[in-house]
């Protein structure tokens, strides 16, 4: 009984970790910066999964235009820019109730400028950001 609880322990430990891992991208094939975070961080599996579905339900309703593309460009952009977890935990939040405006009848476009003047605004209050890299 001892040896059969013992095995049971072990398969679960190997099995659990995977549930953490459960985000929208292969956490074997990226694996630095941003992504370890998120990879480490159950929370922001669930993060992840949410904004994924979403963006796939987005997909299914719009399909993949332009403005899109061009959002998710800049989603990405800024989410890179994260260094921990609290800041990636702030990033999901903010997009996944961008997504949910556009869920629920906000177009596009009009989802695109409010991230255009977040990005206006994050420039402005962070001059190093708009200043070359080389410098």
């Amino acid at each position: 009984m001892a040896a059969r609880m013992l095995r049971l322990f072990c398969v679960l430990w190997l099995v659990a970790p995977a549930a953490v891992y459960a985000v929208s991208f292969d956490c074997n094939k990226f694996n630095t910066g941003v992504y370890q975070i998120i990879c480490s961080s159950g929370k922001l599996s669930r993060l992840d999964d949410q904004l994924s579905a979403q963006y796939q339900r987005i997909r299914v309703k719009h399909g993949n235009p332009p403005e899109l593309k061009e959002m998710v460009r800049v989603a990405f952009m800024f989410r890179d820019t994260c260094t921990t977890e609290e800041c990636l935990v702030t990033w999901y939040e903010v997009y996944i109730e961008l997504y949910n405006q556009i869920e629920q009848g906000t177009s596009i476009k009009a989802a695109s400028q409010v991230i255009e003047d977040m990005v206006l605004r994050y420039a402005q209050e962070n001059t190093a950001y708009l200043e070359p890299a080389d410098a």
